[in-house]
């Protein structure tokens, strides 16, 4: 699901190193239902009461960005840059790098093939509206190839240990999509 190869080691870099295992992942939302307790005066004596109102639906930000990561890494499996088009915003400068990787992987005559990408964990850092969330990812590669079309190795990928990104995340239509990757750096497991 990270960068695959020379080519995709330069996605990975802009793109979070390519662009999505056991995650403990968290949407920073309550799963508690908010109460609100009222007073009312009485000539007697206060009396406490208790409303609830339903809680917003909760959306799985670690399942999302594992998704979006999959389909980045089919993409590069398959060079199909309209996968890439259903991963990342047209307003995301990831997107132009993807396409570069893809046109590059088509004249070489190769594609990525291997381990993909792992999402190790991820967590909101911020929703800043109900269609824009900023998550980081923790991800790492292990070794994979890049291979020609009758299966034979080409070159080998880049593969790195546990890497921190900041995903920006905006709601378009219906799909959630990849608006900006910043890159943190290395991590602990």
């Amino acid at each position: 699901m990270f960068g695959r190869g020379a080519v995709a080691a330069l996605t990975v870099a802009v793109a979070l190193t390519g662009g999505l295992a056991g995650c403990g992942g968290s949407d920073g939302s309550d799963s508690a239902t908010p109460t609100a307790t009222v007073r009312r005066s009485t000539t007697t004596a206060a009396v406490a009461t208790t409303s609830t109102t339903a809680a917003p639906a909760r959306e799985d930000f670690t399942a999302i960005l594992r998704d979006l990561l999959a389909r980045r890494d089919e993409a590069y499996e398959k060079n199909d840059v309209t996968i890439l088009e259903s991963i990342y915003s047209t307003k995301c400068a990831c997107l132009d790098t993807a396409r570069d990787v893809v046109a590059n992987q088509r004249i070489e005559g190769t594609h990525a093939e291997g381990p993909r990408l792992n999402l190790l964990r991820a967590e909101v850092v911020n929703r800043l509206s109900p269609d824009y969330v900023v998550v980081r990812g923790v991800v790492e590669q292990q070794a994979y190839n890049f291979v020609d079309s009758g299966g034979r190795v080409v070159r080998a990928g880049n593969s790195h240990g546990p890497l921190a990104a900041i995903y920006e995340l905006g709601r378009e239509g219906d799909a959630w999509r990849v608006l900006g990757i910043t890159t943190e750096g290395p991590v602990e497991k």
